[in-house]
């Protein structure tokens, strides 16, 4: 996967444009600040899970699972 560590507005912007052009992709948010992002602007731009850091493995294979599983792909 690919690793982008932009400010949470660019994260937003990044996100919203791969859901624009491939919709059916999960897009899965990590972030230190989980409860000052702005739970509409995480919707409305495609964001299937956000993950608060620091996580362990166990949060990270259940959400990927369920990003997935959303897809209707393999569980």
């Amino acid at each position: 996967g690919t690793v982008i560590r932009p400010p949470a507005h660019e994260a937003l912007q990044v996100a919203a444009a791969v859901h624009e052009i491939r919709p059916e992709i999960p897009v899965i948010v990590t972030t230190g600040n989980a409860g000052r992002m702005d739970q509409a602007a995480v919707s409305a731009a495609g964001v299937r899970h956000v993950l608060q850091k620091p996580f362990d493995m166990q949060s990270l294979s259940r959400v990927v699972r369920e990003a997935i599983a959303s897809t209707g792909g393999a569980r």
